[in-house]
């Protein structure tokens, strides 16, 4: 009910301004670690710099953003922006095999003998709602150029459980040897660094992303199962700008998850700018 009447107030905003600068973007996209996702998400951009955005997505989370661009000079801005997510997120899961040492893998183990098996890693619960604050600087070139970089913190508002278990193999089956469960807050700093080219026919943009867990139990926890609190993602994406409103587009996204386990992504959209 609540994101329902906030939608609805946005959108009216939409169609009550006078000033036409409306944006559609629909896209799907598949990733290794999860089904197929849609979305739609609108735009709005009033001609004194502030825009306002809503993404609605089948996997039931909902994103309202807000920002404002100040242009410095012709081809220098400065944006800063606030984004909520309420997230409604399938669980996570993911699992390793190997040989491991109970005491030094999960903090407060049983011993230190080893145990050859395997280690899976699970987030518990509904995913929690994301705050998110930024600042964009970037800078457009008249030929076609154009860089940005933006730093990002991205706040949880509700703890996340996390559970992890080494399980060992015998011949007879399987068993649980250690166990080790963690609740609490993701705080993460995020950066962007992205160059791209605005050709005739195709504008091209890489970005690349460091993400940092900066919640220090969190970022133990990742550690010790073999994970890392801090590593860098990459994103390339190139649009087609043969026609005048609508501009179809494909991106592509690598991430490495979980101790080698890579996520990679596929999205394939279109924007219309009205």
């Amino acid at each position: 009910m609540k994101t329902s009447v906030i939608a609805l107030s946005i959108a009216s905003l939409f169609a009550g301004s006078a000033i036409a600068s409306t944006t559609v973007d629909v896209y799907t996209e598949h990733a290794d670690s999860k089904n197929h996702v849609q979305s739609l998400k609108l735009g709005h951009q009033f001609d004194f710099g502030t825009g306002l955005s809503i993404e609605a997505k089948t996997d039931k989370s909902f994103e309202l953003g807000l920002e404002h661009q100040f242009f410095i000079t012709d081809g220098f801005y400065l944006t800063p922006s606030a984004k909520y997510l309420f997230n409604k997120s399938d669980n996570f899961h993911a699992e390793r095999d190997g040989t491991f040492t109970i005491d030094d893998v999960i903090p407060g183990g049983n011993g230190t003998r080893e145990v050859t098996g395997y280690q899976t890693f699970d987030t518990m619960g509904e995913g929690s709602d994301v705050a998110m604050f930024g600042l964009e600087a970037g800078y457009s070139f008249d030929f076609g150029l154009f860089a940005s970089a933006r730093y990002r913190m991205e706040y949880a508002q509700e703890n996340t459980g996390f559970k992890v278990q080494i399980v060992e193999t015998m011949d007879g089956g399987s068993n649980v040897v250690d166990q080790f469960e963690l609740s609490s807050q993701s705080k993460i700093a995020r950066t962007d660094l992205t160059v791209g080219y605005n050709f005739e026919l195709v504008s091209l943009k890489a970005t690349a992303i460091h993400e940092s867990e900066k919640n220090k139990d969190l970022a133990n926890l990742y550690k010790g199962i073999g994970a890392k609190s801090s590593d860098w993602s990459s994103e390339v994406r190139a649009t087609f700008n043969g026609f005048d409103i609508v501009k179809p587009y494909v991106q592509y996204t690598g991430k490495k998850l979980y101790s080698g386990l890579n996520d990679e992504a596929i999205r394939v959209g279109i924007t219309a700018t009205f």
